[in-house]
């Protein structure tokens, strides 16, 4: 059986490392695409649990033009059918429980694999490729012109990563970098945080994360040249949903932490159309289909972004069918709609049991440009921001529970200039037709109960909260923030009685020097489509359309102030329109 060859054409590292020399003032790492590790990792395993879970040290500084990460600029899903020595050159077509053999060995599996920098870590992606990938040349910087939808993507472990798996593989730690913040925060003109005295620990054209810049859902088409590797092109709804899980991306157990000052991430940069672009996290620019659990974002102080911002994640959407699966010929008759839920739910963004928190005098979460028109006549969603998420597009944050939410903890400020919320600012369900997720599918899938498809895309945020400065912090990490930050600036003062008072008087006396936190969109006139334009804030969320919120808290809000709409718990609710969140006209049915 020539399958069983297969796993001897995948890299494996094992219990492999790297240690840089230390050197702050110069980039230790510079490509096109550049890693403290790998530039660009196709497949293959890396597993460093016999060298203390750590597989870069002492890195300091990363530069990769178009992606770029502390461990790694892309991981992704090699290719089956495109690889020397594949199975197209093995002269063989494959059935689909081959495939599901198959497909797990072309997964790029990262287990134990930290990046540790002692200095404090920047990664930078200052460039986007805009040249089409049919010019490419295999094995030349031209080659990495296939991901140009992707491409100014940086995080402190990865740049951009598609159909992997990542555990146990911490990032300690992000640099404390000096931002020029505005003269008030909540203020309009934000030019400070983009002008050449203000400097990012993270910082990418498109894509900018504290842990990845894009996280996005496998490619089954690369993978397996579409699935036209199967015999007679045909699937039934199990293989088909067995494949899509297998190339379906996943982080667990795995932090980013900054330094004892806070780390900064900054997303900026301009399409073809000559618009303003970025989306920045805390952990993640954007998330695409993907599931991210156990894994937390530790010590940010600014998170700047263009599109969206947000202190765990500045976009989440569903992930693309059509680019997992390619062709959808390949999958034989109709569907059920029992069968649709399980269908849609792979391509679903779920972060659960994840938290972020700031620096203890509040961290800064701020989306600076407003929407704009389209070339098509649509609108262009822009200026979202929350102090967890900035745009939750269908999306499931989940906390474990009501005593242990995901949090996002500390938060000082918050600003979009259409949407801004104190844990989330745009949240609704998924609009399957503008996504292009699932809407290539319903000419196959036979729709009897519509409710089957809503409630998959149903956008949910379930034991959550959002708190001020101070709420939450021990007195180990204040004093080390004190004597390293805070005795330096305007808070010496402000915080004298806390400063070694001890831990029985600190934990007595803190709650009398919480001073919350600030919400603000910052829109200020009408324009046309005021409905995607006009400015609304929340304490927790900006605008929600449909979704469902449960067990969620909004602790310590000082201030919320928008144009339109503005509330201390949302700022403005809608009712969800059913075309738009099933897609379900694709279907031919009669409603």
């Amino acid at each position: 059986d020539l399958i069983t060859a297969i796993p001897y054409l995948m890299p494996e590292y094992e219990n492999c490392d790297v240690a840089y020399v230390n050197d702050i003032e110069n980039y230790q790492v510079e490509a096109a695409c550049a890693g403290g590790f790998a530039g660009k990792l196709e497949s293959g395993t890396v597993d460093n649990s016999g060298k203390n879970n750590i597989a870069v040290k002492n890195i300091c500084n990363v530069h990769g033009r178009y992606y770029a990460g502390g461990f790694a600029g892309i991981a992704t899903s090699g290719g089956l059918a495109s690889s020397r020595g594949g199975v197209n050159l093995l002269g063989t077509t494959i059935n689909a429980s081959q495939l599901l053999q198959v497909l797990p060995l072309y997964i790029p599996k990262i287990t134990n694999a930290g990046v540790d920098s002692e200095s404090g870590l920047t990664v930078t992606s200052d460039g986007r490729i805009e040249t089409n990938a049919e010019k490419a040349g295999e094995g030349s910087e031209d080659d990495l012109k296939q991901f140009e939808s992707n491409s100014g993507s940086a995080g402190g472990y990865l740049g951009y990563g598609s159909g992997l798996q990542i555990s146990g593989s911490n990032v300690n730690k992000l640099r404390n970098t000096t931002v020029k913040e505005p003269e008030d925060l909540q203020q309009k003109d934000g030019s400070s945080y983009f002008d050449k005295n203000s400097y990012y620990a993270v910082k990418a054209a498109q894509y900018a994360g504290g842990y990845v810049g894009k996280l996005d859902i496998g490619n089954a088409a690369a993978v397996g040249n579409g699935l036209g590797l199967i015999d007679q092109y045909v699937l039934d709804l199990t293989d088909a949903l067995s494949i899509l899980a297998a190339v379906s991306s996943s982080i667990e157990t795995s932090d980013v932490t900054g330094d004892t000052g806070g780390y900064a991430v900054l997303a900026n940069g301009v399409n073809e159309d000559g618009n303003k672009i970025g989306h920045a996290g805390g952990y993640a620019g954007s998330v695409n289909g993907s599931l991210i659990k156990n894994s937390d974002a530790h010590n940010f102080a600014y998170i700047i972004g263009q599109e969206t911002a947000g202190g765990y994640v500045g976009n989440m959407e569903p992930g693309s069918v059509a680019e997992v699966i390619g062709d959808v010929n390949v999958i034989g008759g109709l569907v059920s709609a029992e069968n649709v839920a399980s269908l849609l739910q792979t391509f679903i963004p779920r972060i659960i049991s994840s938290s972020t928190d700031a620096v203890p005098c509040g961290g800064v979460v701020r989306a600076e440009s407003p929407s704009c028109e389209t070339g098509s006549g649509g609108i262009l969603l822009r200026g979202a921001a929350g102090g967890y998420a900035g745009h939750n597009n269908g999306g499931r944050i989940e906390g474990e529970s009501t005593d242990n939410p995901a949090k996002a903890e500390r938060i000082r400020s918050v600003y979009g200039y259409e949407y801004a919320g104190g844990f989330t600012g745009y949240l609704h369900n998924a609009d399957l037709v503008d996504t292009g997720s699932i809407s290539v599918l319903f000419g196959l899938i036979k729709i009897n109960n519509p409710l089957s498809a809503i409630q998959a895309v149903y956008a949910t945020e379930t034991n959550t909260s959002v708190t001020g400065p101070l709420r939450g912090l021990s007195y180990e990490r204040f004093e080390q923030w004190y004597n390293a930050v805070g005795i330096k600036g305007p808070y010496k003062d402000q915080f004298a009685g806390l400063a070694g008072a001890g831990e029985e008087n600190y934990n007595k006396q803190i709650a009398q020097y919480y001073y919350g936190y600030q919400v603000t969109a910052g829109r200020d006139e009408l324009e046309q489509n005021a409905e995607k334009r006009a400015g609304t804030a929340g304490g927790y969320v900006g605008k929600m359309v449909g979704s469902q919120i449960e067990n969620a808290h909004a602790y310590d809000l000082q201030k919320v102030e928008a144009m339109r709409s503005a509330g201390g718990f949302a700022g403005e609710t809608g009712i969800g329109a059913l075309a738009n969140v099933g897609g379900i006209s694709l279907g031919n049915l009669d409603l």
